[in-house]
């Protein structure tokens, strides 16, 4: 075994550990450890790839039944040698986090071509279970294929561990400490519930954010100034298309310049990705909201035209001056004529 690495035979009554630490002692001596370089980047890259970030700290749910049932898992010796995903772009790196990006549109079109349209881990399953194992396979992939390219060439990893055997072994030793800690702190169906919901407003804040500053004048990032903004999504992991509860305090004004920026972000998506890929993303599959949440946060801080007349005019002069409205923006009423211009 490389980097002098030993074999474990460290199993139980017959058959493989099952706990977290025993499973993870019984490859303590095949493995790098926690905290070496190879084990720091390959967790990074698989939290970039799952869209865990400081921001939105929260993993996808666990697959549902429907993709479960569909998943085409390929031999590993297939997967590994078809590099046909490599070649439909170049991408030189320093390992930035824009070419770290890039990488990541190159695995989820991977995924893609093989009939998995949403990456994540079954939390509540074994690591040995078909589905994580093909996860874990993709993953060492594109890490092995972004490391060829230099994006880790910073970090000093030891070229002896980067081999494949070791690499599945880092993802799902990782992958164990994961599921763990969301059996332990997330048991609930409704928390979990709860927490993709928020996770997908945030995810949609940062669709609307980028496409705001990469498009439009800066004035009008002054307009979205965090995901209080957004409107919830009343997502379950088994539907395919997902109602929208709307806001009782957004104007009509201000909701439709939001859903025309929705549509410039998909626009960009398509033209710089797949429609496959565009189509996929959960702001594409949002119904329009039938529904008020009355009890949703109020974004504090907008121009007073972005708030609808009839929520302001209940309000005590006290809670109108919390909200800390500023002057009405001409923006409303210019932005739509720039935005249209955009989607010709």
């Amino acid at each position: 075994m490389a980097g002098g690495l030993k074999p474990s035979n460290n199993w139980k009554k017959g058959v493989p550990v099952r706990s977290l630490k025993a499973s993870n002692a019984s490859v303590a001596q095949t493995l790098p450890k926690a905290n070496a370089r190879i084990s720091h980047s390959i967790a990074a890259f698989t939290r970039l790839l799952l869209g865990f970030t400081k921001e939105n700290p929260v993993y996808p749910m666990k697959p549902n039944h429907e993709e479960l049932g569909q998943l085409r898992a390929p031999k590993q010796s297939n997967l590994l040698s078809d590099h046909q995903v490599f070649q439909s772009q170049t991408v030189p790196t320093d390992g930035t986090a824009e070419d770290l990006a890039k990488f990541k549109e190159l695995f989820l079109l991977d995924l893609s071509n093989h009939g998995v349209l949403r990456f994540t881990f079954n939390w509540d399953d074994l690591d040995s279970s078909l589905w994580n194992r093909t996860m874990a396979l993709f993953i060492v992939k594109h890490w092995l294929y972004a490391k060829s390219q230099g994006a880790f060439k910073r970090k000093g990893i030891d070229p002896t561990y980067a081999t494949v055997p070791i690499c599945i072994g880092l993802v799902l030793r990782w992958m164990r400490g994961r599921s763990q800690e969301i059996r332990i702190g997330r048991r609930r169906p409704e928390k979990l519930l709860l927490r993709e919901r928020e996770r997908k407003k945030r995810q949609l804040f940062t669709y609307r954010k980028e496409t705001v500053d990469r498009h439009l004048c800066p004035e009008a990032s002054d307009l979205l100034p965090s995901s209080d903004c957004c409107s919830d999504t009343e997502w379950e992991p088994d539907a395919i298309q997902h109602p929208t509860k709307g806001l009782v305090w957004r104007s009509v004004q201000y909701t439709s310049l939001l859903h025309q920026i929705n549509r410039v972000s998909f626009k960009y998506k398509l033209e710089t990705s797949t429609l496959l890929l565009a189509s996929q993303r959960f702001d594409q599959c949002r119904l329009e909201a039938a529904l008020v949440n009355p009890a949703a946060a109020v974004c504090r801080g907008l121009p007073s035209n972005c708030y609808d007349p009839l929520f302001i005019s209940a309000l005590t002069d006290e809670q109108r001056d919390s909200l800390d409205m500023k002057a009405p923006s001409s923006l409303l009423a210019s932005l739509p004529s720039v935005i249209n211009e955009l989607l010709e």
